[in-house]
């Protein structure tokens, strides 16, 4: 681009001193300093042209910087909403892990008193065996002292019975007595 506009610069200022010396009517240094000006016109034009092209890149790549920092805003505004969102998942995750650590507590808690319980229930169980063996000892003492008196009761029967038998051969032979006694006719 510099190129092109150097050489419309310089073919103006060419055409102008052309003009100039054809018409006859300038002096040499007239003409000496129109072109030495010419040519300080085309350099200053040629250096504005760089000064452009620079100023033209500068602003693309101040274009690019502001498109990528927008894009770099997008892209962290993004991460600022993702952090939030995993903010509220922790905070979520926390809630949710105290209350499992409650529930853990209360079930340790409820552990130690159904082993409590147990422990309770065992040594119950244990003292039942005990009484249910004294208790049977005491069934097996009861049967044996039923028995015997189920036994005595029978000699006490008996013993009646024979003294029954007595007293009524007793009875039999006091009616006897006189019967012997009497003289015999």
């Amino acid at each position: 681009m510099v190129p092109t506009m150097l050489k419309r610069v310089v073919m103006c200022a060419a055409l102008a001193v052309w003009m100039l010396g054809l018409s006859g009517c300038v002096k040499q240094s007239d003409f000496d300093a129109k072109v030495l000006e010419a040519k300080n016109q085309a350099e200053k034009v040629v250096q504005l042209q760089k000064d452009f092209d620079a100023a033209k890149s500068e602003v693309e790549k101040l274009g690019q910087a502001q498109k990528d920092a927008e894009a770099k805003i997008k892209t962290l505004e993004q991460e600022s909403t993702d952090l939030k969102d995993q903010v509220k998942k922790v905070a979520q995750l926390q809630k949710d892990l105290d209350a499992a650590k409650g529930e853990a507590e209360k079930s340790r808690q409820a552990q130690k008193d159904a082993d409590a319980k147990i422990k309770t229930l065992e040594q119950e169980n244990a003292d039942l065996k005990d009484q249910v063996t004294k208790a049977a000892q005491l069934q097996k003492d009861l049967d044996a002292a039923k028995a015997e008196v189920e036994k005595s009761g029978q000699a006490q029967k008996d013993a009646d019975a024979k003294i029954k038998a007595l007293e009524q051969e007793n009875a039999d032979l006091r009616k006897q007595i006189p019967k012997l006694t009497a003289p015999k006719k």
